[in-house]
């Protein structure tokens, strides 16, 4: 058979031919540029930059342009879209088919998903130009190749590319009559697209829908989170509200009941004195009235003879006694009347009746004061009762302005579910304050918060879900509310000192929250029993940066021995090292303010 193959080696006025090979890693795409061009024009590696090759095939002009794999992890994103727009360039005015490379024992969801990754990087109208290329066609026999078809849905899979599908053998096995009938195929669908090509024109406009797109989803975005920020704050606002009112109610309530008791008490205390106080005023008048009445009779018997007998005499003088030790006073009168001689005259009986007379009014007058003085003494007992309800009510509105003490220390805890984030927070505080490491579910919170004593300083530990980059912004908030007025270190939790995904997880939380956060940041290895003694030349190299970035700072924790001080006592004498490093500042507010007020300028600047 003559070969379809010819050097390039004059040019030709026939037309051009223009094809840009697509495929994941390892499809063999350069060496299918080899085979199409029938040389080796391309390096059978892997490729990293677009490469135009040209030849002759069939008499007529061939262009084969090499780009890099789909799924490539040696390129960044960013790098990959420019060899994008490179590939573009190269095949200027632009390609008339996008050659989609798949191995026929390769095909993966991974190389279904091509369709979408086609369609976000050139857009829908580059279907139409695209066309499958299925190699190693030798590998299977006839039957293979059916069931293979069938059990695929290779047809549904190619009806979605406008060159729909062909199948070759691999280089060493292919055939010229394969590069003739895939090269009619080519042309057969750009016939079907009327001799149209994918032009530059159309990547322009694809890219820039691609960017508006992604700025109305990021305005909707920002839209929804305000509109989640302002129901967020005001649902708080609802809750910080209803919280002081039960709060008021409550204390309202407990001084209602503790002065009610107070009150009840005071009564029951006053009803008691009364009581007392009447009991012995009775005693005391009716004791009164009895010597009272024995002295009027012994005053008679002044009068008559028989009062000069010693037994009457004696009578008065016991009787006198009484009423002085009674009333407190002197009464000397009837002590004068007793030392009267005998044979005394009418005149002086006169006088000692008119003495009586007075010394029992004198009784009464005294009577009248000791009702006085008490009736003083209870009022001023009442005036002082009332001093101290005035005093306890000040003090208790005092205490209501005192806040907490706010602890010596408070750590954040930061990490992966199951690195032993929640498992750290108990070894910390010597005991099981959280349970399992926290992993958020539509009706568990965010962060937990377990206070404690470490030596002789009170510490603040939270614990926190962080299966995600970063925490948003209501998260933060209740982090922040948890650790008021803010926290000293951020403990970054891992299982391994070989941890590299280091991108990934913690330079996020650096653009999230700043580098305020980098400087209060602790890198804390758990599983301390198998790593034993870890240095930082035993450290990821990419974590060891990561902690150099950090002030080289990083501990090592074994949870198994939560009795083991030591490693505690070390790691808050770390703490300490990070809190002087920063001036004994805490992480705040205000610093996470700063950061997204500095993030929000460069997006606007790059947006504009």
């Amino acid at each position: 058979m003559t070969s379809v193959y010819a050097a390039c080696d004059a040019a030709s006025d026939s037309p051009e031919l223009r094809m840009v090979l697509l495929g994941n890693t390892g499809v063999g795409k350069s060496a299918t540029g080899n085979a199409i061009l029938g040389r080796e024009a391309f390096r059978e590696t892997e490729t990293t930059e677009c490469e135009i090759q040209r030849g002759r095939v069939e008499d007529r002009n061939i262009s084969v342009i090499d780009t890099p794999a789909i799924n490539t992890t040696t390129l960044s994103t960013d790098r990959l879209k420019t060899e994008l727009e490179r590939c573009i360039s190269l095949s200027s005015p632009g390609p008339h088919v996008f050659l989609l490379v798949i191995r026929v024992r390769r095909f993966t969801e991974e190389e279904r998903n091509t369709v979408k990754w086609i369609q976000e990087n050139f857009g829908e109208e580059a279907l139409k130009f695209t066309m499958v290329l299925f190699t190693g066609k030798e590998e299977l026999t006839s039957r293979q190749w059916k069931m293979f078809f069938e059990e695929q849905h290779i047809q549904h899979f190619s009806e979605q590319f406008g060159g729909g599908y062909s199948l070759i053998n691999s280089k060493k096995e292919v055939s010229p009559a394969q590069i003739t009938k895939l090269l009619e195929k080519i042309d057969e669908m750009v016939k079907q697209n009327r001799g149209q090509h994918y032009s530059n024109e159309m990547y322009k406009v694809m890219q820039k829908k691609k960017v508006e797109e992604a700025t109305k989803a990021e305005e909707e975005e920002k839209k929804i989170e305000k509109e989640l920020l302002k129901q967020h704050q005001e649902k708080e606002r609802e809750e910080q509200e209803k919280k002081r009112r039960d709060g008021i109610k409550k204390q309202q309530g407990q001084e209602a009941k503790m002065q009610k008791k107070e009150w009840k008490r005071k009564d029951e205390r006053r009803d008691n004195d009364i009581a007392q106080e009447s009991e012995t005023k009775a005693a005391e008048e009716e004791e009164v009235e009895k010597i009272k009445e024995e002295q009027t009779v012994l005053v008679t018997l002044l009068n008559t003879a028989d009062s000069r007998a010693p037994e009457t005499k004696e009578r008065l003088k016991n009787s006198n006694k009484r009423l002085q030790n009674r009333q407190s006073m002197e009464t000397t009168t009837l002590d004068e009347g007793m030392r009267t001689e005998d044979g005394v005259g009418e005149e002086q009986s006169k006088e000692r009746k008119e003495e009586s007379v007075k010394y029992l009014s004198k009784a009464d007058r005294e009577k009248e004061r000791e009702r006085c003085t008490r009736e003083d003494l209870r009022r001023q007992e009442e005036s002082r009762r009332e001093r101290e309800r005035i005093k306890w009510e000040q003090e208790q509105a005092v205490m209501e302005g005192v806040s907490e003490r706010e602890s010596d220390v408070r750590i954040v805890l930061l990490g992966r579910p199951h690195a032993g984030r929640s498992a750290t927070g108990n070894t910390i505080l010597g005991r099981e304050a959280f349970g399992k490491d926290l992993i958020k579910s539509p009706s568990a919170t965010i962060c937990k918060r377990q206070d404690g004593m470490v030596g002789n300083k009170s510490v603040t530990v939270i614990d926190t879900e962080c299966n995600r980059s970063r925490l948003n912004h209501s998260e933060f908030e209740e982090c922040m509310r948890l650790c008021s007025p803010g926290p000293h270190a951020f403990l970054l939790v891992i299982r391994s000192p070989t941890f590299a995904r280091v991108n990934e997880t913690f330079y996020p939380l650096k653009n999230h929250f700043g580098d305020e956060f980098l400087k209060r940041s602790v890198v804390l290895i758990t599983r301390g029993d198998k790593w034993g003694r870890v240095e930082h030349k035993d450290l990821h190299y990419s974590l060891g940066q990561f902690v150099d970035s950090c002030g080289g700072a990083f501990h090592v924790f074994n949870n198994e021995e939560q009795v083991d001080r030591t490693q505690v006592t070390e790691l808050m004498e770390k703490i300490e090292a990070v809190v002087e490093r920063n001036g004994g500042q805490h992480y705040t507010n205000e610093m996470y303010q700063e950061v997204q007020r500095k993030r929000n300028e460069e997006w606007s600047c790059s947006v504009s």
